[in-house]
């Protein structure tokens, strides 16, 4: 590994870091803060989440081949969307392909 493609990494975990950032912001609006034990576990898997998709999706993009700049746009548009929105949109689509409900 030579030092220039570790810099490619870097601009992907600032994007991680601002997909987890937004995704704090949205969580904390949209959720009921009852349970607070609850609501921080939450948090954390949703922020975790929200980097990991960011990261995930960086690296299919580029096994793909497709330019570092795209890659890292896509990866962070997979993270803003976040796990429980993917999770949903997969869900729907195996049961369109399925006939299943």
């Amino acid at each position: 590994m030579d030092f220039n493609s570790n810099w490619k990494y870097l601009w992907v975990f600032i994007m991680s870091l601002i997909m987890a950032f937004l995704t704090v912001l949205r969580f904390c609006n949209s959720e009921e803060k009852q349970d607070k034990s609850s609501f921080f576990r939450e948090l954390l898997i949703e922020t975790i989440g929200s980097m990991f998709l960011t990261f995930l999706f960086y690296e299919i993009c580029i096994y793909f081949g497709l330019p570092h700049t795209l890659s890292v746009m896509l990866g962070g548009g997979a993270g803003f969307l976040g796990i429980k929105t993917l999770r949903a949109i997969a869900i729907k689509w195996l049961e369109n392909k399925f006939n299943a409900k």
